[in-house]
């Protein structure tokens, strides 16, 4: 369920105020059932039911979504035309917003009867007298969550040109978010932008085969805060079937008050020429410096805690995008465009805090490393088939080695490139079918 209402207040000719609530509610379930004849509905072992064993076949599974997001956004506008030549415009405003989701899930498995669809509560079985834990629910797993976040924001942003030919833009916000620590969820953000329409100068603007011809460059930084509502604070998670079927909490997620945004900052160039009413070309060059990416570092067990969260890498990205456009034919019953687009990106991890090695915690196929790429595939370099055995042979360092000498002297630290994911370039080209309106 979607629903918004606005009012707008008009102050002067140049100047109003508006006002924008929204609300967004969804309520998303899902219900699955595998039956004792599908693979994920097999699992090994068996459960005992009054004295009779059965194979622990039958799955069921239910979640429920629940999430609730409203936003409030009130702004001022004020648009001048200073001179004959220059014109003003600025904004400024707050927002507010304000997420809830709760979480339900539940399931069961192992039933007497697998092949017909079971309830949760129909995954029963003996319960061992021996224990004094109750375990005839045993196979049934219930679990909630409740996830809150809000955020405030300060923004605005100011244009101005001259003679509608030469641009200059400027913006700055400040956004505070719960997500982060009461030391460090505030984050100010902010860039500029000039551009140059070429094609508006007197040169050229008597060329009747130049439409647009543009040049822009802009520097700005943003910030990330869709992280998750509590990965900076210490959590505790609440189990009903603890030490003697009592309630017990324990903590799950190690607190980090010092958890910050994650910081971008951005550059672009670009050119936008469009000549002959048909053809539109968009070349853009960008640069990506982005700073205090979050993840998981592992911390020492006396805490009690197995890993905390912590803003520990940093890594750019750059590359190249061409974009051209070609309109065919634009008559009033028949159009045919065809549209071009490539681009490049080049990206190195520049810094990983916290590890006792190089190498990130990830899978060490795909581990990070700084001065390699973030696609960077690691693995053994392999040198052919020994024609003597008929075995692997293995490189490393300009040296040959069967297998097994290559493991008894080297492991997955030793590990070198030996490809990237990521392509040189991208290409997408579109023709769609010449269309014709009746």
């Amino acid at each position: 369920m979607l629903g918004s209402l606005q009012a707008t207040y008009h102050i002067t000719k140049d100047l109003n105020i508006s006002s924008l609530f929204g609300l967004s509610y969804r309520d998303k379930e899902q219900d699955r059932y595998f039956s004792g004849e599908n693979e994920s509905g097999q699992f090994n072992g068996s459960f005992i039911l009054n004295g009779t064993s059965y194979p622990n076949y039958g799955r069921r599974l239910i979640n429920n979504r629940h999430t609730n997001k409203w936003n409030w956004q009130t702004r001022a506008l004020y648009n001048k035309q200073i001179t004959e030549n220059s014109a003003f415009d600025g904004i400024f405003g707050v927002e507010l917003t304000e997420e809830n989701v709760d979480l339900d899930y539940a399931s069961g498995r192992g039933f007497v009867n697998p092949n017909i669809i079971n309830g949760v509560t129909d995954a029963v079985q003996d319960d061992d007298p021996s224990t004094t834990d109750d375990e005839s629910t045993g196979n049934q797993t219930y679990s909630s969550d409740i996830s809150n976040n809000s955020k405030v924001s300060l923004f605005s942003q100011l244009n101005y040109n001259y003679k509608k030919r030469y641009f200059i833009l400027a913006n700055f916000r400040r956004d505070q978010s719960s997500v982060f620590g009461d030391d460090t969820n505030v984050a100010y953000t902010g860039g500029a932008g000039v551009s140059w329409i070429l094609s508006n100068e007197n040169f050229l603007n008597t060329n009747n085969w130049v439409d647009l011809l543009k040049l822009k460059l802009s520097y700005g930084t943003t910030g990330n805060s869709r992280i998750g509502s509590y990965r900076s604070k210490g959590l505790y998670t609440i189990d009903d079937n603890g030490y003697n079927n009592l309630n017990i909490a324990y903590p799950s997620a190690a607190p980090n008050g010092e958890l910050s945004w994650e910081k971008n900052k951005k550059f672009n160039a670009g050119l936008n020429f469009n000549f002959l009413n048909t053809v539109s070309v968009t070349l853009e060059y960008y640069y990506d410096d982005i700073q205090d990416l979050i993840t998981s570092r592992n911390i020492p067990s006396e805490t009690g805690y197995s890993s905390i969260q912590i803003n520990a890498a940093s890594m750019y990205n750059k590359g190249l995008e061409l974009s051209t456009s070609f309109k065919w034919f634009q008559k009033e019953n028949f159009k045919w465009t065809t549209s071009f687009n490539i681009s490049t990106l080049q990206s190195e991890v520049t810094e990983l805090k916290g590890l006792g090695s190089e190498f990130s915690t990830s899978e060490i196929a795909l581990a990070q490393k700084v001065g390699y790429s973030t696609s960077t595939i690691w693995g053994i370099k392999w040198a052919g088939i020994d024609p003597a055995t008929g075995r692997d042979l293995l490189k490393k360092d300009d040296e040959i080695y069967d297998a097994v000498t290559y493991n008894s002297l080297f492991s997955s630290a030793d590990w070198v490139p030996i490809g990237d994911y990521q392509p040189d370039a991208t290409v997408v080209s579109t023709t769609p079918s010449p269309s014709t309106i009746i």
